[in-house]
């Protein structure tokens, strides 16, 4: 009885929360405080950059629940993510990938928030792509453990450079002297032939911001703060580094990315300053980014920024996450008004429920992230790909089950196996497939469907097996 007490309370209360929600979002106007807001009028908003770019023609939307929202937009747009304070799921790398190989380009600008939990997934599914073509590179971050400090350029204090963008496809041949606060690095992770992985800090040059040579990545970022930061041995400096890339990625359509390591450089406080060109950059780059997307849509993700509960639309995010979730589900969608109508009658009757039936686990992980692509390279007949993605994900599984350490695909497998001696009875079939996938992928070979469906049925048995528990 108490327990159906505090349940129908939580429902009571949670209602009367959305309630208000709704009516302060129907009667006022949209306001947040939450930083890197468009609707947010602070020093530390967006919303000149949002004004900027509505005088120059551009729709401006925002994203309050999830990336996955991207599925319902049926445009190309390009997407600005902005200091978000949240990790990333991996179905929202997913979906913001899927709406990117239909035609977009995104805007990632970070110092020390989260955006580093959305590369990750990304690198992670293009390093197949990347190991066919002999690269080494292993990905592209932000350095969130160190400042970039710059003695030769600064406004008030080295934690504040004023960087130049050596990019001229944005600056087109002018100078652009940009105005940062406490930037970060772009930092490059590359395989060494010996094995070893190492992350550098990018050269200013091959960049789209840099600073001089006179900076540094000061890792004591109390005393960055304080203003005493003075560069040690030990740190990085004396050569100019980027802290913007601009990337280019060219298939069937061209896919533009840009990272931007301060999302301080967007805010309404530097960009009212008029001694720096913050708004011609950030109008540029922009406008780059839609060239020949065809749309003059821009859509701002806010479901990753800190929102107080007394927000109207924190509750409405609260809700519109799982609901956005299971409506992208294919085996859930049909689900949800049922839900619905059990808690209603839950709530109102107290004894009237609906049984809803469990849903198998495997059915859940495996169609929502992959099912999209799976889809688009086994229409494209690309069979290698569609089981390397698989391979991939499975030994991302492995890594994280058992907790391998190992990188290449070959020796997370065999460190399965000596862990896992039930699974031995799966090695004469999983690991020459792993290997002939592996010299597939070298020689760029083409697999036939009947190819394709043999190792999804062996790796099949090896998943339920492995990850599942079922033998």
């Amino acid at each position: 009885m108490r327990e159906a007490r505090t349940t129908r309370a939580l429902i009571l209360f949670a209602f009367l929360m959305t309630s208000y929600s709704l009516i302060a979002l129907g009667l006022c106007p949209p306001v947040s405080l939450a930083p890197y807001s468009i609707v947010n009028t602070g020093n530390f908003g967006l919303s000149d950059f949002k004004a900027l770019l509505e005088r120059e023609g551009f729709r401006v939307l925002r994203i309050t629940s999830s990336l996955q929202a991207l599925a319902k937009v049926e445009q190309p747009a390009v997407v600005c993510i902005i200091g978000p304070a949240l990790d990333f799921t991996h179905d929202e790398a997913i979906a913001l990938m899927t709406f990117l190989a239909r035609g977009g380009a995104v805007l990632i600008a970070d110092d020390f928030g989260r955006a580093n939990s959305l590369l990750e997934q990304i690198w992670l599914a293009l390093r197949h792509v990347w190991a066919q073509q002999g690269t080494q590179l292993l990905g592209l971050y932000f350095n969130s453990t160190a400042v970039l400090m710059d003695a030769g350029s600064f406004y008030r204090t080295p934690a504040q450079p004023i960087l130049k963008v050596v990019d001229e496809r944005i600056s087109g041949g002018r100078e652009m002297r940009v105005l940062t606060s406490f930037p970060t690095a772009i930092m490059i992770e590359v395989k060494l032939q010996d094995g070893r992985v190492v992350s550098l800090p990018l050269p200013g040059d091959v960049g789209l911001l840099s600073s001089t040579e006179y900076s540094w990545l000061e890792t004591d970022l109390s005393a960055a703060k304080r203003g005493t930061a003075e560069p040690d041995r030990s740190e990085w400096g004396g050569v100019p580094m980027a802290a913007g890339l601009l990337l280019e990625f060219t298939a069937e359509r061209t896919i533009r990315l840009a990272l931007v390591g301060d999302p301080d450089i967007f805010t309404n406080a530097l960009l009212r300053n008029p001694r720096f060109q913050n708004a011609e950059f950030a109008l540029s780059l922009i406008k780059y980014l839609a060239r020949g997307l065809g749309t003059n849509l821009v859509i701002f993700d806010e479901s990753h920024l800190p929102r107080a509960p007394f927000e109207p639309l924190f509750w409405v995010a609260l809700w519109l996450r799982p609901l956005l979730w299971l409506s992208a589900t294919w085996y859930m969608a049909p689900v949800i008004p049922i839900l619905l109508i059990s808690t209603l009658f839950g709530f109102v009757g107290g004894a009237t429920t609906v049984k809803i039936p469990t849903l198998r686990h495997e059915v859940r992980v495996l169609a929502s992230p992959f099912r999209d692509r799976l889809r688009l390279f086994l229409s494209r007949r690309e069979f290698l790909t569609a089981v390397s993605l698989y391979v991939n994900w499975l030994a991302s599984e492995l890594r994280k089950i058992l907790g391998v350490e190992r990188e290449e695909l070959i020796e997370v497998f065999e460190e399965a196996f000596r862990r896992r001696p039930d699974l031995s009875k799966y090695e004469p079939e999983v690991m020459p497939l792993v290997r002939w996938l592996l010299r597939a992928r070298e020689a760029r070979m083409q697999i036939s469907e009947r190819d394709f469906i043999r190792a999804m049925r062996i790796l099949r048995r090896f998943y339920e097996a492995a990850v599942l528990g079922r033998a």
